[in-house]
């Protein structure tokens, strides 16, 4: 008996998997060949990564052979197989992906522009204007709509998810038009199926209230996009009245989101640096089925109720979730 038990226990160590036979080797993804220069070379720089759903696609913003913008990496076989596609070119960053890698929200102040500066053909917009400069947007890119289809790809493939309500009309913002507007957290703004987007207004604008020449809501609003219907809906509502938040505390005046500021506003957009580089944006993040939003809020008060006999500063934060299914209200 006992010889036939030290028998089952050898047959038990040997069968053991080690971990070496489970996990596979580490391997970079920023590394291959991108459209315009196929030979395999690696990244100037790449950060802010997000996987899809299905394990199949990381998106990242960076720098190729001198050409910045959101990419997308496919993963087979524990490599990056094919070339790497460029989402969106020019200052585009922080970027989220669908469950199936089809659809990558980013932030960009060079919408307009997109078709044309996107798959390699430069990493800076046509020359503008002075003074016309575009405010910073969310945007949405469709994967499955490529160069190949020119006519598709310049009117189909980019969607504005920071827009008016009813409207593909961009937002319409107050004060620094070329640093603020609206932008949406890397790795969790989208949605599962690429429906829904999440993003904060980092200007006054007319999400809510106002309009495009008059623009009254405050800034730092958690807003969600539907793209599919074109609305988009207000989520960081203020509980007594339903509308934006709005709160002061001395001559600071704070929205919904958390700034991580002293002074109450937004940290101004600017183009991923290779290294380094200022905090990231305010943002907010979404779930996979698109029902719920969370987000660091500030101004709790006005938003969500307290304890009793409790109360906090309008600069005393707290992570904040609201259920957002249509009929929840």
């Amino acid at each position: 008996m006992i010889l036939c038990v030290s028998a089952l226990l050898l047959a038990l160590l040997v069968a053991a998997p080690a971990h070496g036979d489970v996990f596979g080797p580490i391997s970079l993804v920023s590394e291959g060949g991108v459209p315009g220069a196929p030979e395999a070379q690696q990244s100037e720089y790449a950060h802010n990564p997000a996987i899809s759903g299905n394990g199949r696609y990381v998106a990242f913003d960076g720098s190729f052979h001198g050409v910045s913008g959101v990419w997308r990496a496919e993963l087979q076989n524990g490599k990056v197989a094919g070339e790497i596609q460029q989402v969106a070119g020019g200052d585009a960053e922080l970027p989220s992906i669908s469950e199936s890698g089809q659809y990558v929200s980013f932030t960009t102040d060079e919408g307009a522009s997109l078709p044309e500066i996107t798959y390699g053909l430069h990493g800076e917009a046509p020359d503008r204007p002075a003074g016309t400069k575009e405010a910073v947007n969310v945007y949405v890119r469709d994967m499955a709509i490529g160069r190949e289809q020119p006519e598709a790809f310049k009117t189909q493939a980019f969607k504005i998810v920071s827009a008016v309500n009813g409207s593909d009309a961009p937002l319409s913002y107050s004060g620094a038009r070329t640093e603020r507007g609206a932008v949406a957290a890397g790795r969790s703004a989208i949605s599962a199926n690429g429906n829904e987007v999440a993003f904060v207004t980092t200007a006054v604008s007319d999400l809510a209230e106002g309009t495009p020449s008059e623009p009254k809501t405050p800034a730092l609003q958690v807003a969600v996009r539907y793209l599919k219907e074109e609305t988009t809906q207000l989520v960081s509502v203020e509980r007594g009245t339903g509308g934006p938040v709005l709160a002061q505390e001395g001559s600071t005046v704070y929205g919904a989101v958390y700034p991580d500021s002293s002074t109450g506003t937004a940290p101004a957009f600017a183009p991923p640096a290779a290294y380094g580089g200022a905090m990231p944006p305010p943002g907010a993040s979404i779930s996979a089925n698109g029902l719920a939003v969370a987000w660091m809020g500030t101004s709790i008060e006005q938003q969500a109720p307290l304890l009793a006999d409790e109360h906090r500063e309008p600069s005393y934060t707290e992570p904040l979730w609201r259920w957002i299914e249509p009929g929840a209200e």
